[in-house]
């Protein structure tokens, strides 16, 4: 289990480490959010 710990927080840090990816992510994860409420909102 500490091998599966070690291995994903250095990939977390390494993930971090790249703003602009870290930024289109979330816009990513925003847009979906906002298509899912546009078109379930009024269902």
């Amino acid at each position: 289990m500490r091998t599966i710990t070690l291995l994903t927080g250095r990939n977390l840090r390494v993930f971090f480490r790249d703003r602009a990816g870290v930024f289109f992510s979330l816009l990513s994860a925003l847009i979906l959010i906002a298509l899912y409420a546009l078109f379930l909102g009024n269902a």
